[in-house]
């Protein structure tokens, strides 16, 4: 892995007036150090952009650089917010993939730490994300593949068969050729139960981990004088991976487990997680406990897969199934 990269970037900035000329010799303790981290889980050569968009200057500053890659970045704190963002070059069939940070202001002398790019994928649920109801149409964000650190990914995140069908009173009701994240769906007023799966596979193409993702929601539901919002939960693994989204084979690992939306927060016995070795073919039950569960890794060049159910207080169910979330080395 490429490692110890710096850059360094200078702004200035003057109101009211254009420069006739400038002299100004920045010293270390004007900047912020950060360090990002981009991940890869190809083997196969990747490269990308790091790119640190500030609000004071209205563009960016960005680089070329193989993945994975550790970086140190040092930005004056004179230049507003910054706004770094991980691209996977648009150099290959996938198409571009960006995992970005919000922006931010950094202090001088202080330092950060970013880590985009990297396992475990999977569905996660933020502010204004979920699905909703508004009238007589269901739709929903449900970012099936945030990275790790929790941003949500754009661009080509996924490259192979993806569907979401909707179930009503237990028929199938409708199917849409996308993840419900770029679908909707009209249904009738009265009141039903509904069930809505939604699956996307990229592997081999577009990644090496997180292969196939399916998230499945139970709610009740009728027409909608508004937007609403409906049940739903994401269950987020966050693993310490290396950037190549990997772990050392043979090793007992804690993975540490949250749950976000409407079964955030619910009572012991709420949340249940199986581990699978062998591609989800077999799955065994964890404990979970502390918001974590104990993984012994298989052996080197195998995967670990994750399938894991949160009922929330009114019975509404998510069930959750990422394939090869990591790989071993």
């Amino acid at each position: 892995m490429a490692a110890g990269y710096r850059h360094y970037i200078g702004v200035a900035n003057q109101d009211g007036a254009f420069y006739t000329g400038l002299t100004h010799h920045t010293t270390q303790d004007e900047l912020a150090q950060v360090t990002v981290r981009q991940g890869e889980s190809m083997d196969s050569p990747r490269f990308g952009w790091l790119r640190m968009e500030s609000s004071l200057l209205g563009g960016s500053a960005q680089w070329s650089l193989s993945l994975p890659r550790v970086s140190q970045v040092f930005v004056p704190a004179a230049g507003g917010s910054w706004a770094p963002q991980c691209i996977r070059s648009g150099d290959y069939p996938e198409g571009d993939v960006t995992y970005a940070e919000p922006p931010r202001a950094y202090e001088a002398g202080e330092r950060y730490e970013i880590t985009c790019n990297t396992g475990v994928y999977g569905p996660m649920i933020g502010e204004g994300d979920g699905l909703v109801r508004d009238g007589d149409t269901i739709s929903g964000t449900v970012n099936l593949f945030a990275d790790g650190a929790g941003h949500h990914g754009e661009g080509e995140l996924y490259y192979g068969a993806d569907s979401t069908t909707l179930y009503r009173d237990g028929e199938e009701y409708a199917t849409a050729d996308g993840i419900i994240d770029e679908s909707t769906f009209e249904v009738p007023a009265g009141i039903a139960d509904y069930e809505l799966v939604t699956t996307a596979r990229r592997g081999g193409v577009a990644a090496d981990v997180s292969t196939e993702v399916t998230a499945s929601y139970t709610f009740t539901s009728a027409r909608t004088d508004e937007r609403t919002p409906l049940p739903a939960s994401a269950i987020r693994f966050t693993p310490d991976l290396a950037l190549d989204s990997t772990a050392p084979a043979g090793e007992t690992m804690t993975v540490p487990v949250t749950v976000q939306g409407s079964a955030a927060g619910g009572p012991p016995g709420s949340l249940t997680v199986s581990v699978s070795t062998d591609g989800g073919e077999t799955c065994l039950e964890v404990p979970v406990e502390n918001g974590a569960i104990q993984v012994t890794n298989p052996a080197a060049g195998g995967t670990v897969s994750f399938r894991a159910e949160a009922v929330d207080a009114d019975g509404n169910t998510t069930t959750q199934t990422i394939i090869d979330a990591y790989r071993t080395r």
